[in-house]
């Protein structure tokens, strides 16, 4: 029997402050720029990737392309 998955999304899981910055923390530590774009990527998500990029003086778009 085939196991069903569901898609997981941690930037539903990292409502604090806090838990954001230990991603990043725990991303910049190990010096490698992919977990470091991802982290930064997964951040946004999760504080919302239109307050971000007005935050940042950028299009939501703009971010979106720096990010990927």
């Amino acid at each position: 029997m085939a196991i069903k998955t569901l898609p997981f999304d941690p930037a539903r899981h990292l409502t604090s402050p806090e838990a954001q910055a230990e991603l990043l923390s725990d991303a910049m530590q190990t010096g490698d720029a992919g977990y470091i774009a991802n982290a930064l990527g997964v951040i946004a998500r999760a504080r919302g990737m239109t307050e971000v990029a007005r935050g940042a003086g950028i299009t939501r778009e703009a971010l979106y392309r720096a990010l990927s």
